[in-house]
């Protein structure tokens, strides 16, 4: 997959919307691992493992990318099951939601 950059703004313009939050669902095995239980101690066992990130690709290249193993998380790359568009949708833009 080509990596993408983005484009180059005259100054003063700004993208309405420039990066997308995004939800991974992983592989309930992810919750047995020693620095996953540690850095979740209070992580509800019946609730699945989730990985939420921030991208200026789209949720669906970068999960592609970290399946192939480009500047990919260890645990998205071996847990990462699929996306969770209900969790962020389109409505999750980091920008829509600065107070």
């Amino acid at each position: 997959m080509k990596r993408r950059t983005l484009k180059r703004l005259r100054p003063g313009q700004l993208p309405e919307h420039h990066h997308n939050v995004y939800v991974v669902q992983l592989e309930p095995a992810v919750g047995k691992i020693r620095k996953v239980r540690a850095e979740n101690p209070k992580r509800n066992p019946k609730k699945p493992c989730i990985y939420v990130g921030m991208t200026g690709l789209t949720p669906e290249e970068r999960f592609a990318n970290h399946k192939a193993g480009t500047k990919a998380a260890a645990v998205v790359k071996r847990y990462g099951l699929r996306l969770l568009p209900e969790l962020y949708g389109q409505a999750w833009h980091w920008q829509a939601h600065l107070v």
